[in-house]
């Protein structure tokens, strides 16, 4: 089905991929489909990169430091998702770096909300409520810095997403 699906992200590092990697495997059903705990910086698009067009995005190396503003959360109409929200334009760098490697990356939807990790996605709408007040009893408090992002591709074989090597 998706033969060139690919997401560009910026992973969290320890000891918060630790705590938001737990978090997501008792909230979210279908964590394991998911990438690790990370900061979309392209969302999922569909594009036949080339070898080169990956080992370029690879090789994108913009130190970002960010920290965690809290919780967030949005629905739409089938589903929900919870998240820890990051400052406006905090990666706002890696993505220009992204799309100068890249220029023909679809370009990012308006509507986007701004950078999050995302802990919970999928959710029910019936059962949003409840579980975004279970979620927020959780404190997620500090700081990270990435130097890199990571290229992820869709293998429909396995059904998940996979780093790009």
């Amino acid at each position: 089905m998706y033969n060139n699906r690919y997401a560009i992200v910026a992973l969290v590092p320890e000891p918060f991929r630790e705590q938001l990697g737990a978090m997501r495997k008792q909230y979210d059903i279908f964590c394991r489909q998911w990438l690790p705990p990370h900061v979309t910086i392209v969302p999922p698009f569909d594009l036949a990169l080339t070898r080169d067009e990956k080992q370029l995005l690879k090789q994108i190396s913009v130190p970002t430091t960010a920290s965690f503003e809290g919780w967030g959360a949005y629905q739409r109409k089938f589903t929900s998702v919870i998240f820890q929200k990051m400052p406006d334009h905090s990666f706002d760098d890696m993505k220009i770096a992204a799309y100068d490697a890249v220029p023909m990356l679809p370009p990012q939807p308006v509507d986007d909300p701004t950078y999050h990790v995302t802990v919970v996605s999928r959710i029910p709408n019936e059962q949003f409520e409840p579980l975004k007040a279970e979620v927020e009893k959780h404190e997620v408090q500090g700081s990270f810095t990435v130097d890199r992002v990571t290229v992820y591709s869709w293998d429909d074989n396995v059904r998940q997403w996979l780093e790009v090597t």
